[in-house]
C-alpha cells in the first residue's frame, strides 16, 4: 500500500450513494463509509490535479450528505474551505427554521475568498426542496434576513457586533473563528490533526428559535449549553 494511504481515515456519512458497506450489501438505511487519504501538504500542491482533489472531496461530502469530521491533509486552507462550503449547505438540511418557506439564504459577512466557494457549492442544490442562494453583508449593520450567518476568519473584528446584530433571530450562525460557540455563536469549526469538526452551542440556537436535528447533533465534537 502507498504510503500516502497509512495514516488515511474512513469517514461516516448518511447513506445516499450506492456504496458497500463494511463490505456488506448496500441498503437505503445503512451509512456509507467513504475512504479519503490523508496526502502529505507538498505533494498536493505540487500536483497537477490539486484543484481536482478539493473538487472531488466537496462532491463526496455533498453527494453523501456528509455530517462526520471530513480529513484535510494540507496547510494551504483551499480544501478546508471547500470542506466547510459543503458542511454549511448540509447544515441547512438538519435545521429547523420557524417559517421554513421561500429561498435559503446563506449570508457571509465580508467578501472572502468562501464566497465564490459557496456559490459553486450550491449551484443546482436544494436544502429540503427549498432553493438557496448566497448573499454578501459588508457590515454587521447590512445583515437583514438570512436563513444561515457564516463569519469568516477574515472579518474577526466585526463578529461580536454580528452576533449581536442576529440575537434573538433565527439565524443560524457558524464561523471558524476560536471560541466562536463559546462566545454566543451557533456552531464553530475546528480544524484538528487535520480534521474539520465542529462544535455546537445549543443554548444559542434554542433561544433563537431554531431546532437541530438529532442527526447533527451525534456528530458535533462537543455540545455546549445543553439543558441537564
Amino acid at each position: 500500500m502507498p504510503s500516502e494511504f497509512t495514516d488515511a481515515k474512513w469517514v461516516m456519512a448518511s447513506h445516499s450513494l450506492n456504496l458497500p458497506v463494511a463490505g456488506h450489501v448496500p441498503i437505503q438505511s445503512s451509512p456509507a463509509l467513504i475512504f479519503i487519504p490523508r496526502l502529505p501538504a507538498r505533494r498536493i500542491l505540487r500536483s497537477p490535479g490539486y484543484p481536482m482533489i478539493a473538487k472531488l472531496i466537496t462532491a463526496i461530502l455533498l453527494s453523501a450528505s456528509l455530517l462526520q469530521p471530513a480529513n484535510v491533509g494540507e496547510t494551504n486552507g483551499s480544501v478546508e474551505r471547500h470542506i466547510e462550503a459543503a458542511y454549511l449547505l448540509n447544515f441547512g438540511r438538519y435545521v429547523s427554521w420557524p417559517q421554513a418557506a421561500g429561498e435559503v439564504i446563506i449570508g457571509v459577512l465580508g467578501h472572502d475568498p468562501i464566497v465564490g466557494i459557496l456559490e459553486r457549492t450550491i449551484a443546482g442544490k436544494t436544502i429540503n426542496g427549498r432553493s438557496c442562494r448566497i448573499k454578501v453583508y459588508a457590515t454587521p449593520e447590512h445583515i437583514d434576513h438570512c436563513e444561515i450567518l457564516f463569519l469568516p476568519r477574515s472579518e474577526a473584528r466585526q463578529a461580536q457586533a454580528a452576533i449581536a446584530a442576529v440575537a434573538g433571530k433565527p439565524i443560524l450562525t457558524v464561523s471558524e473563528l476560536d471560541r466562536f460557540s463559546s462566545d454566543g455563536g451557533m456552531i464553530e469549526f475546528l480544524l484538528i490533526d487535520d480534521t474539520v469538526k465542529f462544535d455546537i452551542n445549543l443554548g444559542a440556537v434554542e433561544r433563537s428559535g431554531l431546532k437541530i436535528g438529532s442527526e447533527l447533533l451525534r456528530v458535533a465534537r462537543e455540545i455546549k449549553g445543553r439543558h441537564r
